[in-house]
Order: structure tokens, then sequence, then C-alpha cells
């Protein structure tokens, strides 16, 4: 039972924190640029903050956790059924479908995935991994076959 409180717990505060975004929206909170203006500082500033914050704690062991296994491995299954669709019902061009595989490969790890790791799992520090996942592994591939596709070039 108290391993379901703390679900709901992490699930309630993170309920709440989307409550109040739709409610700040809605009345306008900060004027017309406010949405564009606290996106940009919370991706650009306040997430790498958090993530420096969690992660000088953590021993670079526990930070490279063995579900980086898994959730590797999960995220290249969805990006191959992606590209396995897109050849057989949306016939998309080279460059629109390694988007697309992009877009299917990217797990919100960050938005969402800090605040479950954190409530849910208890070690916000699990998030780390596949961030750097993501970073270093699927985003270069990504923007070489891009390269490829749309210039028939790669440069460094």
């Amino acid at each position: 039972m108290p391993g379901l409180l703390s679900a709901m717990e992490g699930f309630c505060v993170i309920g709440i924190v989307i409550a109040t975004g739709y409610v700040a929206a809605r009345m306008r909170i900060g004027g017309p640029s406010a949405q564009m203006v606290l996106n940009r500082f919370s991706f650009f500033v306040s997430s790498p903050c958090l993530m420096f914050a969690i992660l000088s704690k953590e021993k670079i062991f526990e930070i490279f956790h063995s579900s980086i296994v898994v959730a590797f491995f999960s995220a290249v299954l969805v990006g191959v059924v992606f590209l396995i669709l897109n050849r057989l019902f949306f016939h998309m061009k080279a460059a629109d479908a390694t988007i697309g595989a992009l877009n299917s490969l990217y797990l919100n790890s960050n938005n969402i995935g800090l605040p479950i790791a954190t409530y849910i799992l208890g070690n916000p520090a699990l998030v780390a991994p596949i961030l750097v996942m993501q970073q270093a592994v699927f985003t270069p591939i990504g923007l070489t076959v891009l390269d490829v596709t749309t210039k028939g070039k790669v440069s460094a």
C-alpha cells in the first residue's frame, strides 16, 4: 500500500503542476510572451540546473543504472516500428521519416520522467542515463541521417 500511495502522490504533484500551468496560461498571467519565455527558461536554465544538482550528489556507477538497457532497446524498438509503419503506410521521404523516427525514439524523460523518477521510483538520477542516451546516441545519428538525406553529404 505505501508504494501505491507514493505513486498517487507523484501523479498528484504532476497533475497540480499541469493544472497550475493551464490556469496561468488561460488567465494570460505574464502577458502574451510568458509561455515562450517560461518555456525557454525552463528548457535552457532550470532543467540543466536541476539535472546538475541531482547528478552532483550521485556516484557515477549509480547514475548508469541497468534500466538504461531496457530504455535503449524499448526506444529503438518503437523507432523501428515507426519506420516499418512508414514504409507500409505513410510513405514519407527520408528526412521526414528520420524526424518521425527521432520523435519515436525520444522518451519524455526530462519533463515528465524527472518528477515520476523522483516521486515514484525515489531516485531522480534514474533519468540521467536516458538523457545521455538521447543526446549522445540518438541525436548525432539522427542529425547525420538528416545531413545525408537533405544535403547529400556529412559535415562535422
